[in-house]
């Protein structure tokens, strides 16, 4: 899938419509960003990019450490909500980074990748902003997240289409072009809910309710959410309604 102005710009607002809410929404967003700084060195030194920064708030260690951090986004609300928090922003997209050509030591992006695709557009601008031996940090969602969700909707309109995520073949085709040294590790991550409606909540206040491309919302139509909620409780356990995201955690070096 190639993402058209039209498509960053519907995923920008979203995103900007959600900024004042994302942090209270965002538990696998903090996981994700969690286990990334945890594969990073203790202190990393130099100039770092926060690509897909969101409202800064998640990153805290790297941009608490001795690296001087850049958050960048697309959405100006995020970026606001970011810099309120002490932190240097500039808004940009990471396929065509304001960035000079190998002025960066290290890039650190969790759960933006999915978002900016293909891919390998993504990496070819990760690799041109490197510094040669500059690390790479990332985390991303790969096909089958939010199985249940996309699964009961298609129940209900066979039409339904859910953000079609790159398979990790894919990204790793990708880094392999551009010279990447690297390692990954795969996830699944869990998270459970009371009812359906609140796993919807979730998704808009972190402005993830968006597919770009699709020509009408599944979510419209109370007919169809009724149906839609009926088809999800085969999914129902002891625990709640879940949904499953997928994760894939890259560490990467240039050559």
């Amino acid at each position: 899938m190639t993402l058209s102005a039209l498509d960053k710009q519907i995923i920008s607002n979203s995103f900007s419509g959600a900024a004042h809410s994302y942090d209270s929404a965002a538990t696998l967003q903090r996981y994700a960003c969690e286990k990334l700084l945890n594969f990073q060195p203790t202190s990393p030194q130099g100039v770092w990019l926060d690509i897909g920064c969101g409202t800064g708030t998640s990153a805290q260690q790297l941009y608490q450490s001795s690296a001087k951090c850049i958050g960048i986004d697309m959405s100006f609300e995020m970026l606001k909500q970011a810099k309120s928090n002490s932190k240097s922003v500039l808004q940009g997209d990471a396929m065509h980074l304001p960035i000079q050509s190998q002025s960066i030591d290290g890039i650190f992006s969790s759960l933006m990748l999915q978002w900016c695709q293909p891919s390998a557009t993504v990496f070819k601008e990760f690799v041109r902003v490197l510094k040669p031996g500059g690390d790479m940090y990332i985390a991303t969602l790969l096909p089958g997240t939010l199985r249940e969700l996309a699964s009961a909707w298609k129940t209900v309109d066979p039409d339904w289409q859910a953000l079609l995520y790159e398979p990790a073949p894919n990204l790793i085709q990708a880094l392999e072009a551009y010279g990447f040294k690297y390692d990954t590790q795969t996830e699944q991550k869990t998270l459970y809910f009371d009812s359906v409606k609140q796993l919807a909540r979730e998704l808009k206040l972190l402005g993830a309710n968006v597919i770009p491309g699709r020509k009408s919302s599944g979510l419209m139509g109370k007919s169809k959410w009724l149906q839609m909620e009926q088809a999800y409780t085969q999914f129902y356990c002891s625990e709640g309604y879940p949904a499953s995201y997928q994760l894939l955690f890259i560490r990467a070096r240039k050559k």
